[in-house]
Parts: C-alpha cells; structure tokens; sequence
C-alpha cells in the first residue's frame, strides 16, 4: 500500500496529504483489513517525510549508485530507481529505496521490503553527512497528522 502510495507522490499526482487520505480511504473499503489510527499516522508521516526528502532522498540514491561500483558493473542502477521515469521497474524500486532510507535513516526502523544485498548498500553506503542532510530535509514533515 504505501509503496503504491509513493510511486504516486513521486509521480507528482498529489501531495502528499492527498496521497495519504486517498489511499487510506481506499484500505477502509477493504474489509478485510483496515488500519488503525496509528498506522493511518504512520503512513501519513512517511509520505510528508519522502515529499519533503524528496530531492535528498533522489540525491542520496544517484551518490549511492555512483560511488557502489558493482551497481554499475552489474547494471544494477534500476534496481536502486536510477533511470527513466517510464520505467515501471525503475519507479518502483525508487519508491522501496526511499522509503528505506526514511525508515533507516530518519526513523532509525527496520526494513524488510528490499532483498538484502539493496539493503545492505541502502544501510551502509550513507556517509554521517548523507544522514544528517537527509534527517535535516524529512524534518519538515515532522508535524502531527
């Protein structure tokens, strides 16, 4: 749901806030799962977080690819969401990436919606300054939703 979710922020469909009411809105038609208010919270903040961290977080991702050599050697850049915006492959593995850097890196959570060796270079490549810039750009979603 919420790698959906971003795909469609990215896509510049909506902000995020929108993003967020509409596909919660759309789970609450599901009966068979529905969402607590915590989660709908939790959702909600992760969205404002990547629109916010957006080009941090686009950044980060380009710095990791180029400086991760076997990315490169592999062909592996679409796989970290690098390449074209028609590329349903390359947008949805953007969408994971951010979000894992967000969990990771802002909310210090854990991630277990990317295979491992992506979330090895997604957790270990960042430098302090990578943090602490992407930290500084998701701060301004920090308000209460």
């Amino acid at each position: 749901m919420i790698i959906n979710a971003v795909q469609s922020l990215l896509a510049g469909s909506a902000p995020a806030v929108e993003v967020a009411a509409t596909a919660i809105e759309a789970r609450a038609a599901d009966p068979d799962y529905s969402l607590t208010t915590e989660e709908q919270a939790l959702f909600t903040q992760r969205l404002l977080r990547i629109e916010k961290a957006k080009e941090a977080l686009t950044t980060l991702l380009e710095s990791i690819v180029t400086l991760t050599p076997w990315i490169n050697k592999f062909k592996a850049a679409p796989s970290f969401g690098i390449g074209a915006a028609s590329d349903p492959l390359a947008r949805l593995c953007r969408a994971e990436c951010m979000l894992a850097l967000i969990i990771l890196h802002v909310e210090g959570g854990r991630v277990d919606f990317v295979d491992e060796d992506r979330l090895e270079v997604l957790r270990d490549s960042p430098t302090p300054q990578d943090v602490e810039m992407l930290r500084a750009a998701a701060a301004a979603s920090s308000v209460n939703v």
